[in-house]
């Protein structure tokens, strides 16, 4: 294992025993912020367009409309996008959001224009069956970073 990934997630598992949980609550609304670092692989095609495929590492900060303590979650992503030019063009991505071994949530995501709507498709442990909705937006970029802030709505069973 990569020694950055062990130390972001050895971090974020010892703040998850620091700070307190979320509440159970059924339906919470979250604020926060993401910073990764990514790898990307551009292919060009015959027509002119490209195919991106992207891996992203990171952590996310979320606090909850009712939890008293912010969140901080170790964040993994993978992407396959396809653009015709620089302004036109669009990523499919998966994420999991790691609060701990047990506790970890999925998403979906389409991004266009820089700005991504999400879906979460489930999760495990406190995050099992979860659902709901949100978006993320890029605040910053470099060759192989970024920052982004997201609203999300979870809802657990």
């Amino acid at each position: 294992m990569n020694l950055k990934i062990y130390f972001l997630r050895a971090l974020a598992g010892a703040l998850c025993v620091i700070l307190p949980a979320a509440s159970n609550a059924a339906s919470m609304t979250f604020k926060g912020t993401a910073s990764t670092s990514s790898t990307q692989v551009q292919m060009p095609l015959a027509n002119g367009g490209t195919v991106v495929t992207a891996n992203a590492t990171g952590v996310a900060a979320m606090i909850g409309d009712s939890a008293p303590n912010p969140i901080l979650l170790g964040l993994r992503c993978s992407g396959l996008g396809y653009a015709m030019n620089a302004e036109h063009g669009s990523i499919e991505l998966y994420c999991t959001f790691i609060e701990n071994d047990a506790d970890q949530f999925d998403v979906k995501g389409i991004e266009k224009s820089g700005e991504t709507v999400i879906t979460v498709i489930g999760g495990s442990g406190r995050w099992a069956n979860a659902t709901g909705s949100g978006t993320l937006k890029r605040t910053a970029t470099s060759e192989n970073s970024s920052r982004s802030t997201f609203d999300l709505m979870i809802n657990t069973p």
